[in-house]
Formats: structure tokens, sequence, C-alpha cells
């Protein structure tokens, strides 16, 4: 009996110590999570998908990352819709990422391209006006959309 309890004490105090340490010196204080690398050749690597993937996650809880193999971005979870980490630019996106505006695309090209299903419909630079898809009509300054 004095062994079943010794051992029951001695599991009891290793599963509350919470923080983790992988391959690593003394876990830091403030780290649920750390991760050394001794030969610096080696990272943490997120989960990866697709974005579809992505937005099949049910109920993902708030925080979370994944990278997205079909934008090369990563992107977190922030309680309500999936945002892209660490972007250089503006953007303004449905709640499945398939229609957004986005303004200055990260490297200072000063242009803003609309976005409709997943498909470039048109981008407007400094340069002027440019179509991608659609019915699109342009002159001398006046911009006409046709719905045909």
């Amino acid at each position: 009996m004095k062994k079943i309890i010794t051992i029951l004490f001695f599991l009891t105090v290793t599963s509350s110590y919470s923080q983790v340490g992988v391959y690593s010196e003394p876990v830091h204080t403030k780290a649920e999570f750390q991760v050394a690398n001794t030969t610096n050749d080696r990272g943490v690597l997120i989960p990866r998908m697709t974005t579809a993937q992505l937005l099949l996650i049910p109920s993902p809880e708030t925080g979370l990352w994944v990278y997205s193999t079909d934008n090369s971005t990563f992107f977190y979870f922030n309680g309500t819709v999936w945002q892209m980490i660490g972007q250089n630019c503006s953007i303004v996106e449905d709640n499945d990422l398939d229609t957004k505006i986005v303004v200055d695309n990260g490297s200072d090209n000063d242009e803003a391209i609309f976005t409709a299903a997943a498909t470039g419909v048109f981008t407007i630079n400094k340069d002027g006006f440019h179509q991608t898809i659609g019915d699109l009509l342009k002159t001398a300054g006046l911009v006409t959309i046709n719905n045909s």
C-alpha cells in the first residue's frame, strides 16, 4: 500500500507541472511550450492546409494558427473570422475569404485589387485601371460596368 501511495504521489506531482520543453534548457517561467534548437537548423512547423480545408475546421479556437498552402501565408482565427498574419497591406474580405479588396499588396506598388469569388476582377493603380475579367468599359476617365 505504501508503494502505491508513493507512486501516485509522484505521478500527481509530475502531471501538475504544466510547462513543456522540447530539447530545451530549463523552460522559461512565462512559457507554456518552449522549443530549443541546439544546432540552429530547425524550427517549428505550423499545421499546413489549403484555405478550403482551413474554412472547414469546425468551431476553431480563438488564436488557432495554420499555414495556407494555396495563399502561401499564415492565418489565425480571431474568434470571429480567419485573419492573415503579417500582411503588408490592407484587406477587406468576406468570411470565406474569396471576395476581397486588397490595397497596396506589400511592395509599395500603390494599387487596389478587387476580387470576387476568388477571381481578380479589376485593379486600380497609379497608371490607371486594369480589367482582369468581366464586361467592363473604360472611356476617357469614365468607367462603365455592364451587367450582361
